[in-house]
């Protein structure tokens, strides 16, 4: 129910895929048992775009789907590595390096909080990715331990 906010915020009916979409890194604290993580968004060394950029939620019955495209190209002075970046099944997001070679990229090239990130429960929302296909760049899994 868009506009229901009885539960807290509502959620949009016109859903912003541009403004969903975030590159950045997790800056990562830890004092003895406690540690905090708060977001460094660096969009400004990529340019991107979605297609379509804006989704009204209320033209697609529940249990439909549509696709959405995004494109990232990366600027010159974006070389390094980047621990969210295309959404991830179930939830969260992948890591992303830019500018090394696929035997290159480990999971110590990231910050701890990819643990963390990976390791968690999802929101619930009016809405979840099904499928992710990435095309021209290349893939590697890595396991953050």
């Amino acid at each position: 129910m868009y506009n229901d906010n009885r539960s807290g915020s509502a959620w949009p009916q016109m859903l912003n895929l541009t403004e969903m979409f975030h590159v950045g890194k997790y800056l990562y604290t830890s004092n003895g048992n406690s540690f905090g993580m708060s977001s460094i968004d660096t969009m400004q060394m990529f340019k991107t775009k979605s297609i379509p950029e804006v989704v009204d939620l209320a033209k697609y019955p529940i249990g439909s789907q549509f696709t959405v495209t995004s494109i990232i190209k990366p600027l010159p002075n974006a070389t390094g590595f980047y621990d969210y970046s295309i959404p991830e099944i179930p939830c969260g997001s992948y890591p992303l390096a830019v500018g090394y070679g696929i035997n290159q990229v480990n999971s110590d090239n990231f910050s701890k909080g990819m643990i963390v990130m990976h390791n968690h429960s999802c929101a619930n929302l009016p809405y979840e990715i099904s499928s992710v296909q990435v095309s021209g760049m290349d893939f590697k899994q890595i396991k953050f331990s």
